[in-house]
């Protein structure tokens, strides 16, 4: 779960570097217990990629949020107005946009 966040955020960062915005949005949809270590780790991930975009100027559009505190309307219109909709479950990023392709076509 957590390479395809690291991946997708690295594609961040670099068409980032390359003038294009783009709000990056990591809704963790594991339940909430006392042990929060998947959110802690997207949140590192996140605030890290921030960190390394700084120089690039201050408008940094990465969230790290978790799903059990969304209401359904937000989060299916989150979901709606996405241009891209990774999910952890479904391979590789890689795997994901070469079906989407072959979908389009």
């Amino acid at each position: 779960d957590l390479e395809i966040v690291a991946q997708a955020l690295r594609f961040q960062e670099y068409m980032r570097a390359r003038g294009m915005m783009i709000d990056f949005v990591v809704v963790n949809e594991q339940a909430s217990s006392y042990v929060q270590d998947l959110q802690r780790a997207v949140e590192t991930l996140c605030e890290n990629s921030r960190l390394r975009g700084r120089e690039l100027g201050p408008r940094q559009h990465i969230f790290a949020v978790r799903r059990d505190l969304m209401d359904e309307p937000t989060y299916k219109t989150l979901l709606s107005v996405a241009r891209v909709v990774l999910h952890t479950r479904n391979g590789t990023i890689f795997d994901q946009l070469e079906r989407a392709e072959t979908a389009a076509l």
